[in-house]
């Protein structure tokens, strides 16, 4: 009889190890993880989920940040915005994507209504409805 009530125990734990197994799989499918090495890497993959995505310069150069929008802006308008401490109504539509460096701390500066994200070697603030969009958007498009 011991021998029963121990092989229905076995069973029972290696059915929930299989199950649990399962769906850690599924939560890792359905949720995948935004991280990005550079600026580049995340500007390329914003373009490819539909946004306008501008540099703050004539040269049109990424490698310290960039603006996201849904539509286009000149580069002399994104040059004078204010990317450190700013108003979250100026940054309605708009989030930027800047290099995260060890010593930039950008994130603790973010005002009340504005949004943050943290993905790998980039830092996003802006507009936090639009930034749960384009979130929403990037892990979308890292499904296909």
């Amino acid at each position: 009889m011991k021998w029963k009530l121990r092989a229905l125990g076995a069973a029972v734990v290696l059915g929930v190890a299989v199950a649990i197994s399962i769906f850690e799989h599924r939560l890792a499918v359905d949720d995948p993880v935004i991280a990005f090495a550079s600026t580049h890497e995340a500007f390329a993959s914003v373009k490819a989920a539909g946004f306008c995505c501008t540099a703050d310069n004539p040269g049109g150069r990424i490698d310290n940040g960039f603006l996201v929008s849904r539509m286009e802006f000149q580069w002399q308008a994104i040059f004078l915005m204010h990317k450190g401490i700013f108003s979250a109504s100026e940054w309605k539509g708009k989030v930027w994507f800047a290099r995260r460096t060890a010593s930039a701390r950008l994130q603790d500066a973010v005002p009340d209504g504005a949004g943050v994200r943290v993905w790998g070697n980039v830092i996003a603030f802006g507009d936090a409805d639009f930034l749960d969009e384009l979130e929403r958007a990037l892990k979308k498009l890292e499904r296909v």
